[in-house]
């Protein structure tokens, strides 16, 4: 999902927005220990946008999937700073959560145009 995701940002994003996708993949304890010791923190979320002044987080999960006690630990500390945040179970919730804080896409994964 986050490969379509990513996707999808780099066609639709409009001017004057940031975005980066986070990744943390890791398949070892001395690649985790890497990651610690070069500052990275658990639980930040897939993808992090720069709007407008403003700081979005989006977390990917499946339809299942839940969101880890780091992850909600971040969450909570990031609102309180006064960031947005948000979990999306599927690429076209992405687009929605967008549209809801105001971004004005330059494409769309349901609608034909725009």
């Amino acid at each position: 999902m986050q490969k379509a995701v990513a996707a999808f940002l780099r066609i639709a994003m409009p001017p004057g927005t940031n975005w980066t996708a986070i990744d943390h993949a890791g398949t070892s304890t001395k690649h985790g220990a890497m990651l610690w010791a070069r500052g990275v923190k658990s639980g930040v979320p897939d993808f992090h946008f720069t709007i407008k002044g403003k700081v979005y987080w989006i977390e990917l999960k499946t339809r299942t999937g839940r969101v880890s006690p780091e992850q909600n630990a971040f969450a909570e500390a990031e609102m309180d700073a006064g960031a947005f945040y948000e979990v999306c179970r599927s690429a076209e919730e992405v687009e929605d959560q967008l549209r809801l804080w105001g971004v004005k896409l330059q494409a769309s994964i349901t609608r034909k145009a725009a």
